[in-house]
């Protein structure tokens, strides 16, 4: 998403015009054909098309590049900083150990836990990043630490269930807190970097956590070795992520605009978050062969992830610089992760079961999409809202666990029938919620919109307006409404009429129709 630039003063309307008289015939009759239609968006902005034709044909070229003016430059390779750490304290247990997964119900009942906890902070408002950033450090860490005194017991013959859930409980509310400061770097980044670099950095993780052990072996000298590559990639992490947070201070502080309610929030994330829950719980409940994960699971880690991770960058890079395109990208993304369960699900006790491999894939882009999806909401609708990513968080960990839990009371082929149920009902949930949004959110006008990008571009730059405004403009001038405005440019209702009113200002127009009236010669040598 596009970052918000600084209002300026408006200059004169007359001054900011072209120098150049215009053109004696103007299309003022198509405006006012009859009384009915003199006012009606789609007569008022067709005319308005000519006459911008007439006003900016010769500094088209210079708006050509993007809506907005100047593209941004691109991040460094500490925004690659992010790790997803659960993959790899999770690949521990399973390349040093013969443990069943039954511990990860435990780590995700006190991940939830943890993210409780982080909900009544910020109702608290308790937000210091610095106090943050050394207790996830100092949590990681020590879970990584106990992690290794476990494994170095189990490999002499002793179980220490202590260890296991100290270990989970520490790894559990650290890492809570690094998604929650990563989150803050991402907001401050527009949604196609913040896509970018999820993805990059799920293909990273997907290294740190296999090739290490594939690399150096299963022995002790190869098990000491790999926990120190564990712990150097935990600091460089932290390094990168305290690199990203000193970019920009400011950026970390509320916007001064009005914030959406938490309502009109969940209404446009709310078919990428159903995704990810229907997914995390499938992740518990689902039964894989686990003699197959641990001898030939991090191979096909190790190749599927970097392939999809790679398809997603490419895909993305092709997007335009519109949050309303990356948004719904993240919902075919998630959309197209649980139709892959599904089919997962539904074969996964017949002679092609092989496809499971896939699974490892698959989640890491539904939370490429939940994150990248939360990382949104303050960019967009004006505000953190701390409280309900929190909430989301847990929800999509508790399901995780009771997926866990589940799996003891059910047999496999009882268990694979609830996941095919759960994941064809979000499935269509997506498809018909989409559809019916798209279709709801349609333009009002049959008219196809006839106005270049490149002299809305033009505008921008006589009127100093921030690449967010250019947007907006350049919606309006199509005789778009609001909502419709909103639903296109993933933003709220509330910042679109935000964003209006600074356009209004700067031109020095009160509402649509004088903005019209302002760029029609023909209206304006009438009222003077």
């Amino acid at each position: 998403m596009p970052p918000a630039g600084t209002l300026q003063p408006a200059s004169s309307p007359t001054s900011a015009l072209p120098a150049s008289a215009p053109p004696t015939r103007t299309p003022a009759d198509a405006l006012r054909r009859s009384s009915k239609d003199a006012y009606s968006p789609s007569s008022r902005t067709t005319a308005l098309h000519r006459r911008l034709r007439y006003h900016f044909r010769g500094h088209a070229s210079k708006g050509a590049k993007t809506m907005g003016g100047k593209r941004k430059r691109p991040s460094g390779w500490t925004s690659f900083g992010f790790v997803v750490l659960v993959l790899v304290y999770q690949r521990a247990y399973s390349f040093y150990t013969t443990i069943p997964m039954d511990y990860q119900a435990a780590l995700g009942f006190s991940s939830a836990a943890a993210w409780i906890v982080l909900v009544v902070l910020a109702r608290l408002g308790r937000k210091r990043v610095e106090l943050a950033f050394a207790c996830s450090l100092a949590l990681l860490l020590a879970a990584f630490g106990t992690q290794e005194a476990y494994v170095v017991l189990f490999v002499r013959g002793i179980e220490s269930s202590a260890l296991l859930l100290t270990s989970s409980t520490l790894f559990s509310f650290g890492f809570a807190l690094y998604c929650l400061l990563w989150l803050l770097v991402f907001q401050k980044k527009p949604l196609r970097t913040t896509l970018i670099c999820l993805s990059g950095s799920s293909a990273l993780s997907s290294a740190i956590a296999c090739l290490p052990p594939l690399a150096l072996g299963l022995s002790s000298s190869g098990s000491a070795a790999a926990f120190a590559i564990r712990i150097a990639a935990v600091a460089a992490s932290f390094w990168c992520l305290r690199q990203e947070l000193r970019l920009d201070p400011a950026a970390h502080e509320p916007h001064g605009e009005q914030p959406a309610p938490a309502r009109e929030v969940w209404n446009a994330i709310k078919l990428v978050a159903v995704a990810a829950f229907a997914a995390r719980f499938v992740q518990g409940l689902l039964v894989i062969n686990e003699a197959g994960y641990r001898e030939y699971g991090a191979y096909a880690l190790l190749v599927a992830s970097p392939l999809v991770s790679a398809a997603v960058i490419v895909l993305a890079r092709r997007l335009g610089s519109r949050s309303g395109l990356v948004a719904s990208f993240y919902w075919m993304l998630a959309t197209c992760s649980i139709v892959v369960l599904l089919v997962v699900a539904a074969v996964s006790d017949s002679s092609i079961s092989f496809l499971w491999v896939l699974l490892f894939a698959v989640y890491a882009q539904v939370d490429v999409a939940f994150m990248g999806i939360l990382a949104s909401i303050r960019p967009v609708f004006g505000a953190q809202h701390l409280p309900l990513v929190c909430l989301l968080f847990c929800a999509k960990d508790l399901l995780f666990a009771l997926g866990r839990v589940l799996r003891d009371f059910v047999d496999a082929p009882a268990g694979c029938l609830i996941c095919v149920i759960v994941l064809l009902g979000t499935a269509v949930f997506e498809f018909v919620v989409y559809l019916l949004q798209t279709l709801k959110n349609s333009p009002e006008s049959d008219e196809p919109s006839s106005i270049p990008a490149a002299l809305c571009s033009s505008i921008v730059s006589r009127y100093d307006l921030t690449p967010r405004e250019g947007e907006v403009l350049y919606a309006l001038l199509q005789g778009r409404s609001y909502t419709n405005i909103g639903h296109r440019l993933f933003i709220s209702k509330s910042t679109v009429k935000t964003h209006a009113n600074h356009i209004y200002a700067k031109m020095g127009v009160g509402t649509r129709d004088e903005l019209i009236d302002l760029l029609d010669p023909a209206e304006r040598d009438r009222t003077a």
